[in-house]
C-alpha cells in the first residue's frame, strides 16, 4: 500500500512559520513572568539573553528556559575566571553573592559526584588546605582524581 505523500501548500508554510513562532513567544513570556522582576533586570537578563534556551533536560519548555537561565547565572563567575574555583568565588562575592553553605560541604558533594572513595575525608583535606590559603583546585583535583 503506497503512502500519500502530504504536501503543504505555499501559502500555509509563512501561517505555520508565525504559529511556531508565536508559541515560542508565549513560552518565553511565561518564562519571564515566573522571573522576580528585580531579578531579572539586573541578574538574569543576560542569562535569559545567552542560555535561556527552550530546550533542555525538563519536560516543559518554560521550566527549561528558567534553568538555562539561572545556570548562566550560576555558572557565569566560574567561565570568566577560567575555571579557576578561588578567583571564581572572589568575583561573586565581589557583586554581593554569598555562598548557601560551607566550602567542605561543597567538597564532599563534588567528591560524592566524582565517585571518590571516601568523600568525607577528601573534603577535611580539601577544606583545611583552603584555611591555610592553599588553592583549592590544586589540592582537590590532584586528590579527587588519585585512585586508592
Amino acid at each position: 500500500m503506497k503512502k500519500k505523500k502530504t504536501t503543504i501548500p505555499p501559502g500555509l508554510t509563512r501561517s505555520l512559520v508565525c504559529r511556531l513562532l508565536e508559541k515560542i513567544h508565549c513560552h518565553y513570556l511565561k518564562a519571564i513572568a515566573a522571573l522576580p522582576t528585580d531579578f531579572l533586570r539586573w541578574r538574569h537578563h543576560p542569562g535569559l539573553l545567552k542560555a535561556g534556551l527552550c530546550f533542555g533536560p525538563m519536560n516543559d519548555p518554560v521550566s527549561n528556559i528558567l534553568l538555562n537561565t539561572i545556570w548562566h547565572d550560576a555558572i557565569l563567575y566560574l567561565l570568566e575566571a577560567d575555571a579557576n574555583l578561588h578567583e571564581a568565588i572572589c568575583r561573586a562575592e565581589l557583586n554581593g553573592h554569598n555562598a548557601s553553605g560551607s566550602s567542605k560541604d561543597a567538597y564532599t558533594m563534588a567528591a560524592k559526584v566524582a565517585w571518590h572513595p571516601n568523600p568525607e575525608a577528601l573534603a577535611k583535606i580539601c577544606d583545611v588546605n583552603c584555611a591555610n590559603g592553599v588553592a583549592p583546585e590544586d589540592q582537590f583535583l590532584h586528590t579527587l582524581f588519585q585512585r586508592c
